[in-house]
């Protein structure tokens, strides 16, 4: 059975009106023997609030307290862009906006927008003050999340915007009814996508049961079936080994007799030896086409005459080298090339078919984070718009034991802008991370807001700044 369980979890601002309404909601919940994870009740000291926030991100329903407060919170609105990215966002938010809250109109939206820009830009000033951008390490991080925050606040508060919340009044005089029955309808459908989920493995594990027992039940019969068919194979090879040594016999006796037929001497090696130890050429070597020499280095040409014969002043006192032809063997990189006792030349071909289907085994990647690191300087002032950069990323990626992404694997970026400062005028520098290269030369996507930057000097983002938080979405690919 799956141990999968609908999770609720509660997105507020602490504090105020806010908090007040979070402890009606809680009691509601809890008499309707629902259990709501809650930061204050479920975050335990010492462990990771970035955690935790993710985790809301992933649930099957959130209840969002919407205040004021929680707008112009950069925890609050790091949550929502958690429960943004992991999709379906329509189906798992339950929205309970505050009076307080402003976001009807598009004017108001733009303040958000404003805001977050202001808090950009207030960031990005106090980080230039500084002498040197190293060791800061988190500031970068959190300009990041304000960019990512300034770029999608107008989206996320009109999603909110054309949803039918009611007034907080509305739901306090009906005891947040409306509530409850909206989040119980969500976790009945995720129920039967589980049960579903379950039935399908138990209809699986049936058909196994069934299929093991038949097999049984026959296994006599296959057995049976089975020797004959071997019976009848071994047979059948060993005609062919029998036909094969008469005919291997037949064919060398008749070889040994045309090799020694009248007429057809074989020439004393002795002879051949004092021919070649005198200072007359050798002539009339002949070899057939099936047998012919690969062609001799220039070595050997220059010692030669015009009929391709060697020359007797390097003939007789030397040892005569066979040439290979690497050319003709390193055209084909998957010919395996080897030499016999008898130095013949042997090749066992891997052919392109039998690459493709190997064996593969297919693993699927949960979502996580990585961080990258950049293996050069990269300025405003030479980088060119939508050129390629290269960073290697800093840690494993797994499955089991098998390595999925490797440290140091490559990772791709592109850059978006690079406008360079001239005579004050304000530069601008920016790149986005696209994908990271696996061992299996897959590229798998990465999510990352655009790293950007503005000054009235050179820009420069320098060789060995690391990026962190880059996320990986989940994936399914295949190794060997």
């Amino acid at each position: 059975m799956s141990v999968n369980r609908p999770s609720i979890y509660i997105s507020h601002a602490w504090g105020g009106k806010s908090e007040e309404v979070v402890h009606e909601i809680l009691n509601k919940f809890q008499k309707e023997g629902l259990e709501i994870t809650f930061d204050k009740k479920d975050l335990g000291y010492r462990e990771s609030i970035t955690r935790f926030m993710e985790k809301l991100g992933e649930a099957d329903a959130i209840i969002m307290v919407i205040s004021n407060k929680y707008l112009h919170s950069e925890y609050c609105m790091f949550e929502l862009l958690q429960i943004y990215d992991n999709k379906n966002i329509l189906d798992r938010i339950f929205p309970i906006v505050l009076d307080e809250v402003n976001i009807a109109k598009s004017t108001d939206r733009l303040e958000l927008v404003k805001y977050w820009e202001d808090q950009s830009n207030n960031l990005e000033i106090k980080m230039r003050e500084l002498q040197s951008l190293s060791n800061i390490e988190g500031i970068g991080e959190d300009l990041n999340l304000y960019y990512n925050i300034r770029s999608k606040i107008a989206k996320l508060t009109s999603i909110l915007k054309d949803i039918n919340t009611l007034n907080i009044q509305t739901h306090q005089d009906a005891d947040y009814t409306q509530l409850v029955n909206a989040v119980k309808n969500q976790l009945a459908k995720k129920k039967d996508a589980i049960n579903i989920s379950d039935d399908n493995e138990m209809h699986l594990r049936d058909r196994l049961r069934t299929g093991i027992a038949e097999k049984n039940q026959n296994k006599g019969k296959v057995d049976n079936d089975y020797l004959l068919k071997l019976l009848k194979w071994l047979a059948v090879i060993t005609l062919v080994f029998i036909t094969g040594y008469l005919l291997r016999d037949f064919i060398f006796h008749n070889i040994n007799g045309d090799i020694s037929t009248p007429g057809k001497a074989v020439p004393d090696s002795s002879s051949l030896t004092e021919d070649i130890n005198t200072d007359k050429p050798l002539q009339n070597l002949e070899h057939d086409k099936s047998n012919a020499l690969l062609p001799l280095d220039k070595s050997q040409e220059k010692h030669g005459n015009k009929n391709g014969n060697l020359s007797s002043d390097k003939v007789g006192t030397e040892p005569v080298k066979t040439q290979i032809n690497s050319e003709r063997i390193n055209n084909n990189p998957a010919t395996k090339v080897e030499i016999d006792e008898a130095g013949s030349m042997q090749s066992n071909t891997i052919t392109k078919e039998d690459y493709e289907h190997r064996n593969l085994k297919t693993v699927i990647i949960a979502s996580q984070y990585i961080e990258v690191i950049l293996q050069e300087n990269i300025s405003s002032n030479s980088a060119k718009e939508g050129a390629a950069i290269y960073l290697l990323n800093s840690s494993e990626v797994k499955s089991g034991n098998d390595i999925i992404i490797p440290k140091g694997a490559m990772v791709k970026a592109v850059i978006n802008r690079a406008i360079p400062s001239e005579n004050g005028s304000v530069g601008e520098l920016s790149f986005s991370i696209l994908s990271v290269k696996g061992v299996n030369d897959e590229w798998f996507s990465l999510r990352y807001p655009d790293i950007s930057k503005k000054e009235r000097n050179e820009i420069i983002f320098n060789k060995g700044m690391k990026i962190s938080k880059i996320k990986l979405p989940s994936f399914t690919t295949k190794i060997d």
